[in-house]
């Protein structure tokens, strides 16, 4: 659903909207600033520390969908600042994911990078200006996600297929047209790679190389 408003209208609900924005970005990074002092993290117990951004995860994940669902309102709208806000709130998020410790809330920090990693995808695939990245660089995001993964996973398999997925979402972004209106978004491939490596370690080599066997092969598919 989008709404339809006259100028001065929308003008205000693209205030609002942005000020939600900057509340909820605001209260990611408080939270992950809390967790660099958290009693939590200076227990003695011989079990994995807590943090307080583990606990919260819920709460990320819902001001996250209700912020996205806000800017689609305003879609048809060319407004960079919301575009820059939106990917600020993404990295905000990522990075406060970092102090989750407690294996019991692994299989959240996956989930919200993967719903991170579906609004980017949505961000490429439409047309409108509104949702589109304009060239922006994205990289840190998936190299981000990568980090994240490769703490978060302890079984080899496991890690591979998410590596794998994220090598995939990340490669819309690698071959960028001419025409920079239709510059959804950058991704830095070296970098991701790079990032893959350090993930992987010995395992990096034999992964990357099927990884590029299928990419090549899907392309040659397209082409077809």
């Amino acid at each position: 659903m989008t709404l339809k408003l006259n100028q001065e209208g929308e003008k205000s609900v693209r205030h609002t909207i942005e000020c939600i924005g900057d509340i909820f970005t605001a209260v990611v990074h408080q939270l992950s600033q809390l967790d660099t002092t958290s009693p939590l993290q200076l227990s003695e117990s011989d079990d994995p520390p807590g943090s307080i951004v583990g606990e919260r995860i819920p709460d990320m994940e819902r001001m996250l969908r209700s912020y996205e669902q806000y800017t689609r309102l305003l879609n048809g709208s060319s407004d960079l600042d919301m575009k820059a806000k939106r990917l600020e709130f993404y990295g905000v998020i990522l990075r406060g994911l970092r102090g989750v410790n407690a294996t019991s809330d692994y299989g959240h920090v996956v989930r919200l990078c993967c719903v991170v990693m579906d609004y980017l995808s949505y961000s490429r695939e439409c047309r409108d200006e509104e949702f589109t990245l304009g060239g922006d660089d994205v990289t840190d995001l998936y190299t981000e996600i990568v980090s994240l993964i490769s703490n978060c996973t302890v079984n080899p398999r496991e890690r591979k297929l998410l590596l794998t997925k994220v090598f995939n979402k990340a490669s819309s972004f690698f071959d960028q047209l001419d025409d920079k209106k239709k510059q959804f978004g950058i991704v830095d491939k070296s970098k991701l790679i790079g990032a893959i490596r350090l993930a992987l370690g010995g395992d990096a080599e034999s992964f990357l190389e099927d990884l590029e066997k299928r990419q090549s092969q899907l392309g040659r598919r397209k082409e077809w």
